[in-house]
């Protein structure tokens, strides 16, 4: 396969620009409103609340049950559907709706990657399988590259 130009898409799926945020990291703590107001210090109250505004905070994902933002979600599909090459990177490939676009992908005639240490539902469509953990693989890549 000749590369003559390399197109890179990253659409996060779990991480709408509206959500109110919370990171709780053990060692560095931070925590994040609707408006991006840092705190330097944990909640003292669970579910913390924003000490700007008040309003309660969550973490940004999407729980089970939520539907994923729709313009987000097209987006996902609408790159999956243009890709010569999908990677799809530390996923267990069971969680619908974003399981099913490597299939969409792959039934177009993307070439699908799939970086994990186990296999999942979408590793018999992968040409290529790594099985590491996502960080590992990339830590060590970047070292090969010199990044």
């Amino acid at each position: 396969m000749e590369v003559s130009r390399v197109a890179v898409h990253f659409v996060k799926l779990y991480s709408p620009p509206f959500r109110i945020v919370v990171t709780l990291n053990p060692v560095i703590q931070r925590i994040f409103s609707e408006e991006g107001y840092e705190v330097k210090e944990p909640p003292k109250k669970i579910p913390p609340k924003c000490p700007k505004c008040g309003s309660l905070l969550r973490p940004d994902v999407v729980w089970f049950g939520e539907p994923l933002p729709k313009d987000v979600w097209t987006e996902a599909v609408m790159e999956a559907m243009k890709s010569d090459v999908l990677l799809v990177i530390g996923t267990s490939g069971l969680v619908a709706p974003a399981s099913m676009i490597p299939t969409m992908a792959h039934q177009r005639g993307s070439s699908i990657v799939e970086i994990n240490p186990e296999d999942t539902p979408i590793s018999s469509m992968a040409e290529i399988k790594v099985r590491s953990p996502a960080g590992s693989f990339f830590k060590e890549l970047i070292e090969r590259l010199r990044i």
